[in-house]
């Protein structure tokens, strides 16, 4: 942040209205009068320093000399600023109650660096312009605390700028300090934007600048953080140069940081209603843009019902973007999707007409996850791996087709175990399975979670999603929950047993299939791994006691000791 005000100079004239000369000074206020009349200031400073040795004429000689004084200073300020200095400061020996005295040597004394000998001088009772240059030497501090990171002192400096001066730059310094805070403080950046506005007066640049730069940046804020009922009330607050603008890039950038964060309906809303309200005022490159962005949202919207089991907001979002852009072969591929959530067989037959593209096998790999679903459903697993196998060919990182093999997963045995071995994971699991069958539900919570993983890393836009996917793997997570440890996906070959020890330090014994055996060690800062790259069934002993792990293909097992 870099806020710096334009330095006022406060200008005092050299013209000086003498009173009568005094006939026993022999006439010097005269000849200084006279000397400065015509631009002969050596002069007039002789002849006001021999007016001050009498009595009669002191008071006017000090006033007129501090003056003189006082000037010389101003124009010695920026070229000699230790002559300055003297100069003024014997004007303020002389009088006290020169303000451009005073003033200019503040100034010079805060470049130096003693703003408490700045700040001392400007506590002058009377001085009409201390306060407005003390409130930019709070300003400039202020500045210089937020640019070394002390967020908390530039608040306080630019509050006592700001109560001093009143100058919109300062609450435009507490609005920024407010947006630098850890989570962003909207609430009280919109209160200095609202107390800055109608401070900021037309011609005054820098003020006009910051004032639309904070804006913006709390607008982006705000829709970040999904508040999307301040964002009118942003908006609303303007400058007097802002009243006239329409701000459509504005309104049309902020729609879209609140879609990308998950706020979907009022970005589509504000986007619309700018087509609707104000469409013939854009440019036709604007209008493009909009449009065009409004359709991806549409789609990203009706995916996000589709995965929530709406199938019927779905179907009015890919309508309302079909009719903005009828030819979009996205929309018409989601159009099948939403079909399949009630008409598997004839969500098949659309498809059909479909071009053969990327795209084309994105979707026909999530119908057949869909009837992997159904056929799981009806009791045939046949049927089901069958169905799997084709979604797995067109589409294997696709989060429906991980989450169908989840499915399929956790209803089959684990084939790998011998019949001794079964017997043993039932006596040494340390809990129960279901109806005493070992199926794959190691493996089935490793593909559910990658599942997860891939559906987040897709993000908002990614525009293919098979119905009830969020109700589907809700259902999954609940049929699961019996199982104890925590599992996460592992990309490389076999699995993995991570052993945490929160309570202390830990030394397991372990042995496994092909040969597996060792020691692992864990503690509370340092989890220990246990590579089983041929999965099956692990023993692991520990303080006497004993555990058996089936590990599976694709498995992080976390086991908390």
């Amino acid at each position: 942040m870099h806020i710096r005000k334009p330095q006022r100079l406060i200008l005092s004239s050299l013209v000086l209205i003498l009173g009568a000369a005094t006939p026993a000074c022999g006439g010097s206020l005269s000849r200084a009068q006279d000397a400065l009349v015509v631009g002969d200031e050596a002069k007039a400073e002789v002849e006001l320093r021999k007016a001050l040795k009498s009595n009669s004429t002191h008071d006017e000689a000090a006033r007129m000399l501090s003056i003189l004084l006082a000037d010389q200073g101003d124009a010695l300020a920026s070229s000699d600023p230790r002559e300055a200095e003297q100069r003024f400061d014997e004007a303020l020996d002389l009088d006290p109650s020169n303000e451009k005295a005073r003033l200019g040597l503040a100034r010079l004394l805060m470049k130096r660096g003693f703003e408490a000998d700045a700040r001392e001088l400007l506590a002058f009772e009377g001085c009409t312009g201390c306060g407005r240059l003390e409130a930019m030497m709070l300003h400039e501090s202020a500045v210089a605390a937020y640019q070394a990171g002390d967020i908390d002192t530039a608040r306080q400096l630019f509050k006592k700028a700001f109560d001093q001066g009143k100058d919109p730059l300062d609450a435009l310094g507490l609005a920024t300090t407010y947006l630098a805070s850890d989570p962003p403080d909207v609430l009280q950046a919109k209160a200095m934007l609202e107390t800055a506005a109608p401070l900021v007066a037309r011609g005054q640049h820098e003020a006009e600048r910051l004032f639309r730069e904070l804006r913006a940046n709390l607008l982006m804020a705000v829709a970040a953080a999904g508040q999307s009922e301040m964002i009118d009330q942003i908006f609303n607050i303007r400058s007097a140069e802002l009243l006239e603008e329409p701000e459509f890039e504005l309104r049309f950038k902020v729609s879209q940081e609140q879609f990308r964060n998950g706020d979907s309906d009022p970005a589509i809303a504000r986007i619309t209603s700018l087509l609707e309200k104000s469409g013939q005022y854009l440019e036709p490159t604007q209008r493009e843009v909009m449009e065009a962005a409004l359709v991806v949202m549409f789609s990203a919207r009706a995916a996000q019902h589709l995965q929530a089991g709406d199938e019927v907001g779905a179907a009015k979002d890919i309508a309302a973007g079909l009719k903005i852009d009828d030819d979009n072969s996205r929309l018409r591929l989601q159009q099948v999707l939403a079909i399949a959530a009630n008409r598997l067989p004839l969500a098949f037959t659309k498809l059909e007409e479909a071009k053969k593209n990327g795209d084309r096998d994105k979707v026909e790999a999530i119908l057949h996850a869909l009837q992997t679903f159904e056929h799981l459903d009806a009791g045939s697993t046949a049927k089901a791996l069958n169905s799997l196998e084709q979604a797995e060919a067109l589409g294997p990182k696709l989060p429906e087709v991980h989450l169908a093999r989840a499915y399929v997963l956790a209803e089959q045995r684990n084939e790998d175990l011998r019949k001794n071995e079964l017997k043993d994971v039932r006596k040494n699991a340390g809990f129960d399975y279901p109806r005493g069958r070992v199926n794959q539900f190691p493996s089935a919570l490793a593909h559910l979670a990658h599942a997860k993983a891939l559906l987040a890393k897709q993000g908002v836009l990614f525009p293919f999603r098979g119905a009830g996917f969020d109700k589907r793997a809700a259902d999954l997570e609940q049929a699961l929950a019996f199982y104890p440890y925590e599992v996460d996906w592992y990309a490389d070959k076999g699995g993995v047993i991570e052993i945490v020890a929160a309570g202390g330090r830990k030394e397991v014994e372990f042995k496994g299939p092909r040969w597996l055996k060792g020691t692992a060690i864990a503690s509370p800062d340092n989890a220990a791994e246990i590579q089983v790259p041929n999965v099956g069934l692990v023993y692991l002993e520990y303080e006497g006691k004993e555990l058996g792990v089936v590990v599976e293909e694709n498995t992080r097992i976390q086991i908390q000791l």
